[in-house]
């Protein structure tokens, strides 16, 4: 309801007394038109300030926390990369030379993403004795040579049919899975025991130097094909062909879009080579909690940009077998910024709640800390949405793995959504967390200070609850956040409240306005 106030006859404008006091009697009621117009109390303009309570519970989101080993093994918890080495061999999808079955790897991704979780692929070329021991295909098999380690038979990666037709199984995967949203990653496999790059007995050859990239054996001439298949490159190799030896030149254009993981094994030089070549490739440590690869993994000298550099851009993942040392890996997980702990054999039940316990911290933990906003909003007009976000997990969102968009939303009454806004300015992927281990009362502000322009039509006159989500922007599902508040399973969290006002309408007030302070003025 409009007040007719006092006023001061005083003048600010350089007027008389009387002119400024028929001029604000005049402006008094002008505004009083627009607001009985529009129907909104003047009084209550301003901002909206919300600082959103937290959620200290554990969050499920999509390439973070527990991986199980296998599809079709029972997980100890809820996982949001499923993996399967059995299903993804080499032997099973490479049915002839030409022809290759992807048909398991495209249901599963089906099947996961209904569920708001991607999948982890590993294309194996050799399992432990109990998964199926040798995976080379059948058709292939008597025409490569193949080498017996301490009573495991071993592929000779330094054979050209090996390498040429393992080139070329990881080259369809690429044409036809890369850059898809159901895929978290893709690890570089190919060689070794369990495809980790870990070292053959009398076979692997770092050329005197594990922690160079100086050899250049027919070994590391063949772990490097092996890696470029993936990556990306060209080069010329000596290789086996039956009892002969030649040189063969390669070239792979690699996976663009798809994230890619390298494992770590034991042998620093196959890692090196991948950092030489890539910087947006993440690691995969196949040995986390035990003490014989604990300073190697965390020394700067052999890595000379795990810890300091490659968690800022791809993610690292720790496997371990379930006899480790938890507590280790768990500062393996914190001092490395881990985002998934992945499942070997398992672990006993009396390990689980410590188990939960490492996993509930890895990966990103987002939430809202502060938002502003106009109270009342015009459409086919400019306002400005202010927002302070945290990171407070162990790693970044990762975007070629899990990419994500801010948006703020307008839901009725009854929580129906009406219309969504994605922001633009700094996304989550620049959100970075605390990267000081040791301090973790630090926090991380980032800033989003976007500009909204409600477009015609998309919102009738009236007042709107307000939400905010983290949307994917593959699958357009939205993530748990660190906040209380949220709605129900599609992860909005609500806000607060937001008036809307036509901008056809505001036109008739201004006109009418317009009118009135000419007849005021007679």
């Amino acid at each position: 309801m409009c007040i007719r106030d006092r006023v001061s006859t005083q003048s600010t404008w350089g007027l008389n007394n009387k002119s400024a006091s028929r001029e604000m009697k005049r402006i008094s009621v002008g505004l009083c038109a627009i607001a009985l117009l529009l129907g909104v109390s003047l009084a209550q303009d301003g901002v909206v300030l919300v600082s959103p309570p937290l959620d200290n519970s554990q969050l499920i989101n999509p390439g973070i926390g527990y991986q199980a080993s296998s599809l079709s093994n029972a997980s100890y918890m809820e996982e949001t990369v499923a993996y399967s080495r059995l299903e993804y061999s080499w032997a099973n999808i490479h049915k002839t030379a030409e022809t290759y079955d992807m048909n398991r790897i495209r249901e599963d991704i089906k099947g996961i993403l209904a569920q708001n979780k991607k999948v982890g692929i590993r294309i194996s070329t050799l399992l432990s004795k109990d998964e199926g021991g040798l995976q080379i295909p059948d058709w292939l098999l008597s025409s490569v040579r193949t080498i017996q380690k301490d009573n495991v038979t071993y592929p000779d990666y330094r054979d050209c049919n090996i390498q040429e037709y393992f080139g070329r199984v990881i080259d369809t995967l690429r044409l036809t899975f890369d850059g898809n949203a159901g895929i978290a990653f893709v690890d570089i496999s190919g060689y070794g025991f369990e495809d980790s790059f870990r070292a053959i007995p009398g076979v692997t050859d770092c050329g005197g130097d594990c922690r160079s990239l100086s050899g250049d054996s027919m070994d590391f001439q063949a772990r490097k094909r092996i890696m470029d298949v993936f990556l990306g490159g060209s080069g010329t190799v000596n290789c086996y062909k039956g009892n002969e030896t030649g040189s063969f030149f390669y070239t792979y254009q690699g996976f663009k879009f798809t994230q890619l993981i390298m494992p770590y094994g034991g042998n620093a030089q196959n890692n090196l080579y991948v950092m030489s070549k890539r910087a947006d490739i993440g690691l995969r440590h196949d040995n986390a909690g035990d003490s014989r690869y604990v300073g190697e993994f965390t020394d700067s000298t052999a890595f000379p940009a795990f810890v300091n550099r490659v968690w800022k851009v791809a993610p690292i993942i720790l496997r371990a077998s379930g006899d480790e040392d938890l507590s280790l890996i768990a500062g393996q997980a914190r001092n490395n910024h881990a985002c998934l702990l992945a499942q070997g054999k398992g672990w006993p039940a009396s390990k689980l709640g410590e188990v939960k316990n490492i996993v509930s911290n890895l990966g990103y933990r987002l939430f809202l800390q502060k938002i502003s906003y106009p109270s009342n909003v015009t459409m086919e007009t400019y306002f400005n949405i202010y927002m302070e976000w945290v990171n407070n997990g162990t790693a970044p969102v990762y975007d070629k793995m899990t990419p994500f968009d801010v948006e703020f939303l307008f839901l009725s009454d009854n929580g129906d959504l009406k219309f969504r806004w994605t922001v633009k300015d700094n996304p989550p992927k620049n959100w970075m967390p605390n990267d000081d281990a040791s301090n973790k009362s630090r926090i991380v502000i980032s800033y989003v200070n976007e500009k909204v322009r409600l477009p015609k039509g998309s919102l009738k006159a009236g007042t709107y609850r307000t939400a905010v989500a983290v949307t994917s922007s593959q699958t357009k599902q939205s993530i748990r956040l660190g906040n209380a508040g949220r709605i129900d399973t599609r992860n909005f969290y609500l806000v607060s409240t937001i008036q809307v006002v036509s901008g056809v309408l505001l036109k008739v007030a201004l006109t009418l306005t317009i009118a009135i302070f000419g007849i005021i003025s007679l």
